[in-house]
Formats: C-alpha cells, structure tokens, sequence
C-alpha cells in the first residue's frame, strides 16, 4: 500500500505550479530543505506529512483552481502509522528513487557497506545514504533480496521498467496486438506500438525509414482501444507534411483525418459533434496561427550571489510593478508612441542592470482541450527551449496523457536537445527537471569516465533511463535483415571556376586576418558575417562543380535509372530544373499540394529526376523509386545529411542505396565534410544507438579557418 498518495500527488501538483510561476517562491523559502528532502524519499515520517499540509494550505485556493487539489481535504491516514515505525528503529533498511538514482540508507551495517562498495558507481552521499546509478540495478535488487531491504513505491516502478521497457526498446520480435489496422505492421513495428501502448508518454527514435509515423498511430487506436480514450487525436509536423499524414491516417485505419485551416477550425465543434473528425493534422506554425490566444511577457530574476541578490531584492519588486504598468499603458495607448519608446528602452536597462529577464509565455485558445492525445513529428525541431515553436508546443501537449513525438534524429546538437523533447512530452521531471538533467548530462566537467574510454557513464545512465521510461530506438541493421546495404562515396571535382573561388577565399583569409580574434572571442554579429561568407564561398564551388554534376546525371539517366538529388542552395536546384526533362521538385517555391503530386509522379509516373532542398525535404517523404542519391551542396549538420540519404534507404527499397557526394578539391567542401564526419560519436552512448550526434560544424570551422 503506497505511503501518502494524495499527498504526494499534491506535493508534485505545488512544484509543478511553482515552476509555472503560479505560486510565488519566495513563500516556501525556509522549507526549501524539508520539499526537497520529501521529493527525494519514499518513506515519509508522519510528522513531516503533517508539515507539509501545513505548508501547502496557504495555496490550497490556487491547487484547487488549477490542478483540483483540496488540501483541506487531505488527512494523514492511520493506516500508515505501522507503516512509519521503521523511521525509530535502528535497524530500518530502504531504497527509494530519486531523479538520477537509487537511494539507500540504513542503520551503519559493516557488511552491507562492503556489499555496496561492490556495486558500480555506487556513491557515498553527504546526508550518509548512497546513490547507486540505474545502470546497477541488478546488482541493487541482489542486495535487497539478500538484505531485506524495503523498497519504496517509485523505486519499485523504476525496477520494473528497467525489468520491462528496457528489452522492449530494442525488440525486433512480433507481439500480437489485434488492433483494427487496415496494414500489416512489420514485426519490429508491433513491439514500438506495445511499448508505446504501456507507457503513452514516450518519444518513438527509430531510424530513419523504420516507420515511425505507423507505429505512432498504432499506438493512439491501441490506447483508445484498450487503455482510455485517446481521440480526438492532433497530429503536429513540419508543413511539407501534413499531407502525407492523411494519407497515413486513412491508409491505416478508418478515422477520419482532416488538415486543420481557418475554415475547419471555425466549425471544429460541429465538426466534432457530427462525428466527422477524428484526427486534427496541423504544422508546426498552425499552433500559432489556429491555436494561439495570446501571449503573456513577465520577469523573473537571474541567478546571482546570495549578498547581490538581496541588494537587488527591492529594486526588482518595484521593476515588476513597473512592467505591469507599462505593459497596461502599451495595451491601452494612454502614451504617445515616442513616449512608449522611450520608456521602453528604460526599461531594458533596467532589467539588464537588475540581472531580470522577460519570459513569454502562451496561452492556448479552449480548442487545444478538445484533443485527447497528440503526436508530435520531427519533434527535435522543438529543441530550443527559447522559441515560440517550444513554448507552443508544450502548450499544446499539457493535460494530455498521451503524447508521442517522433525523431529518426533526436539529438542534433547534443543531449541537451533531449531535456526539451522530454520537457513537452511530460517527463522531464523524472529526469529532476530541465537543469537537473542538463547539468548531470551535458557538463563535462561533472562526468565521470569509464576507464579505457572518453565517454562519460552518465550517458550510459541516460540511455538506460530513457529506454526505461520513455524511449524506443532500433537501427535498421537490426530490424530489417533484408533490407539493402547503403553506400555513401565522396566524388573530389575539380571546379572550373578555381581562380574565382581563390579570389574569395582569399579576400575572406584577409578579412579574418583583420579580425585577430579567436574562435570563442567572435560576437553573434561576427558569426553571422563569417556565415555569409562561408556560404559564398559554397556557392562559388557549386558552380564550378556543375559540369561534373551534369555528366554524372546524364549516366544515371542513361542506364534507366532515376535519381534524387539533394541541394543547398535554390540555384543549383533550378539548374537540375533546367537542363533535364522529366523532373520534379521539393523545395520551398513549391505548394504542399504540388509536392504531393510531384512525389507520386516520381514514384509512380514518368518523372525520372526528384530535386530537393535540404531544408524543405530532408525529412518525412519517401523516395524509394531511386536507388541514386545525389548531394550537391553539403548541409551544416550530418543530421540533414543522413536524413536525407535515407529518403531513398527506407522500408519499400528494394535495391543497394548508393549516395554520392561531390566535393570541390582544394575547397571548404573538404573541410566541411570532414567535420561532419569527425562529429559522429555521443549519440549511441545516450540513445544506444548507431547513428551519431550530430552538431553544426560551424564552430569548428571557425576554429579552422581562424587557425587560433
């Protein structure tokens, strides 16, 4: 029987409200040390229960309100007066869960420390209980058995899916699942859909050309089916495609998908009430467009010493009043516009004197309640926690039990991407909250390393806890033992156009010359200068590596073949365009509706060339007709590189995948794909994948180029 449940219900429902901002931080400052030692333990004594009631009823207005809590309603149950006994008795032994780890503690036990010491990246805490890493868990359950340990409730639930989910991350077996699926689901894909079933807060990472998209709406009939209702269903994606998941949606089943626009989201109730809508599909810009009520701006302080923050403490009270009152004047225009600017920019001065900040934050219209579930695709795309697509989507997901994003890619700059995923999929605070998780898995500095390798164990403990939580990933190599081999081959030209691209060069060597700045020592204006530079220079060899382009085509064409073609740059796109017949295109200048025809030409018509932009096609469309992949231009990240490759290299391929990449010799080309291809080793430790980080090489070329 678990020790206070609804009290540690209303625990969790505070902490929330207080990272909201809802309920003031400053009004639990002395109990600081008594929240988090309860946040930390399983096993409560009956006097700090007691001291937390008394703790939360001065909020029970604003917990009632938004969350249906009623402290007053809360009592301390006498069933669990037996259950506190152990907290007097020397001998008490527990293991409860806490963010990162298994805590220990027990009465000093000569042995039982011994037996601890044993255990991998076992820890030695301050309070004298011990840490014992989720990597460890068999050797902690040998110890409990042995011991007698008791084990609270959260630590129970963390053995379990480790015992449970773990495996089940990586199956490639059949699982019978008797949904009513138009399709067969290939066997890998039933385990993704289980998986996702059990635990309905969970990020699908399977690579590329695996068939998330499927295995995401398995999982939604699944749990309608046989869990709660989970429709109404929102699907989210990148604009391009939108009507791709349609297509999916009534491929698969028999629900009714509509592409959410102004027109349909002005009858969405009637749509509802006539049962004519069972899934919303909408990009990621339609949440502001469709979505969006309005958007709140408050301040709040930025970390700084004890003795500077009580310097600051009056001076930032009366800035917030200030703020709110500006803010009430802009709203009514009682001022004259210069009058507004001018106290605006006070403003600003203020908040950067008094080390405060301005956060946003969005609020949603009534119509975001109606869905039940919600799927987020290419959510990696939501990875800065700063923009309004993050503070949307989080929006957007809040309330509902089942939320499932989808990335072939998950980490793009490194694990920090994965605390916003977790964050808008609700489960960041399993990790211990966004800076928990990125102090303990992005700082180098505190990471531990195993010995005879450069990678730091707590990435190791992120894929285990991931994978027993929230997290499903499989390669192609071991789901797909059919599936054909990809090869990748670098194509050196020589430009034709090298004393053009010499001249600027080095006008750009002279011009960082100038600068005699180190890499980290370049201002954001510099960055982006540098940037345009570099893509000149970019641009420069792409023309020159045109003639090579065309002949290599013209061979592919020749042997009756069909060919994709990757490009950066618009330009070179509309060179392909122009100089053959029979083709299409993805790229910005061209409707959602026009690709959807264009990708069925190519598939299934006459069209023997497909031209893309990375960044309108990299991700979400199949291109199985080819068996060709051609990169003109190199992309800044080998996410969007490999993304791409596997357009062609996905389920329904039927031939060797072959992807050429031509690079201009004696070029920033070479450098550039050299990076990229330097940069590929951290995301198998977090995800237990194969496919690597991948980061923008932008950094380390500046490093290059800059030779400081």
């Amino acid at each position: 029987m678990e020790q206070y449940p609804e009290l540690k219900k209303a625990l969790m429902a505070f902490r929330e409200l207080l990272i909201e901002k809802k309920i003031p931080t400053s009004s639990i400052a002395q109990y600081r040390g008594l929240l988090h030692s309860l946040r930390k333990q399983d096993f409560w004594k009956e006097s700090d229960a007691r001291t937390l009631i008394k703790i939360l009823q001065p909020h029970n207005l604003v917990l009632n309100k938004v969350k249906g809590i009623q402290i007053n309603d809360l009592k301390i149950s006498s069933d669990f007066k037996s259950n506190n006994t152990f907290f007097n008795q020397s001998s008490y032994k527990t293991i409860s869960y806490y963010e990162n780890g298994f805590v220990v503690n027990f009465q000093y036990d000569r042995l039982i420390v011994n037996e601890i010491r044993k255990i991998p990246g076992a820890a030695f805490q301050a309070d004298r209980s011990w840490l014992i890493p989720v990597t460890s868990v068999s050797d902690l359950i040998r110890l409990k058995d042995k011991y007698d340990f008791r084990v609270g409730d959260s630590a129970k639930r963390m053995m379990h899916n480790i015992n449970g989910n773990l495996e089940a991350s990586y199956t490639a077996e059949y699982i019978e699942l008797n949904l009513p699926l138009k399709k067969q689901l290939y066997p890998f894909q039933t385990g993704g859909v289980d998986y996702t079933i059990r635990n309905m807060k969970v990020l699908i990472g399977d690579q590329m050309g695996l068939g998330k998209t499927p295995q995401s709406i398995g999982a939604v009939i699944g749990i309608h089916e046989k869990v709660q209702p989970a429709f109404p269903c929102l699907v989210v994606s990148p604009k391009s495609l939108r009507y791709n998941w349609k297509l999916e949606w009534d491929g698969w089943t028999n629900k009714k998908a509509h592409v959410l626009d102004k027109k349909l989201f002005r009858q969405l109730n009637r749509y509802l009430e006539l049962d004519i809508l069972d899934v919303g599909i909408v990009n990621y810009d339609g949440l502001k467009t469709l979505f969006l009520d309005s958007i709140d701006e408050y301040l709040t302080p930025m970390l700084v010493s004890p003795k500077k923050k009580a310097q600051l403490a009056r001076k930032r009270e009366l800035l917030k009043k200030e703020f709110k009152l500006y803010q009430k004047n802009s709203k009514n225009q009682s001022l004259s516009k210069e009058d507004l600017e001018k106290w605006d920019r006070e403003l600003k001065e203020k908040i950067k004197e008094y080390k405060m900040k301005v956060v946003k934050r969005v609020n949603l219209k009534p119509e975001i309640k109606l869905f039940k579930s919600i799927i987020f695709d290419e959510i990696h795309e939501c990875r800065n926690k700063n923009t309004l697509k993050f503070k949307l989507s989080k929006a957007a997901a809040e309330g509902k039990d089942v939320r499932i994003g989808l990335s072939g890619t998950p980490i793009v700059t490194g694990p920090k991407d994965l605390a916003s995923i977790l964050e808008i999929l609700g489960r960041i605070e399993e990790f211990g909250g966004h800076y928990k998780f990125i102090k303990t898995y992005t700082d180098m500095k505190s990471s531990s390393f195993n010995s005879g390798t450069d990678q730091p164990m707590n990435l190791r403990e992120l894929n285990t806890k991931l994978r027993s939580l929230c997290f499903i990933r499989r390669e192609k190599f071991q789901v797909l033992k059919d599936l054909p081999e990809k090869f990748r081959q670098i194509v050196n030209v020589d430009i034709d156009n090298q004393s053009e691209y010499d001249h600027a060069f080095n006008f750009f060597q002279d011009y960082l010359n100038t600068l005699n700045l180190s890499s980290e020592q370049i201002d954001r204006a510099m960055r982006a200068e540098m940037l345009v530079q570099i893509n000149k220079l970019k641009q420069i060899s792409a023309k020159g590596k045109l003639s090579a382009v065309k002949n290599f085509v013209e061979d592919v064409l020749n042997s009756g073949e069909k060919l994709v073609v990757f490009t950066w740059f618009k330009d070179t796109a509309y060179f392909i365009k122009n100089n053959f017949e029979n083709v299409v295109s993805i790229t910005g200048d061209d409707s959602d509706e026009e690709i959807q025809e264009n990708k069925i030409r190519f598939q299934e018509g006459d069209a023997k060339i497909i031209v893309c932009t990375y960044q309108k096609a990299y991700a979400g469309h199949t291109l199985t007709a080819a068996s060709k992949f051609l990169s003109i231009e190199l992309p800044w990240t080998s996410s969007y590189a490999d993304q791409a490759e596997d357009r062609c290299h996905r389920i329904g391929q039927k031939n060797d995948v072959d992807c050429y990449y031509f690079l201009g010799r004696n070029t920033i080309d070479e450098k550039i794909y050299s990076l990229i291809d330097q940069r590929r080793n951290l995301e198998k430790e977090a995800t237990g994948g194969e496919t690597e980080i991948q980061t923008s090489v932008f950094n380390e070329l500046s490093k290059v180029l800059l030779k400081k």
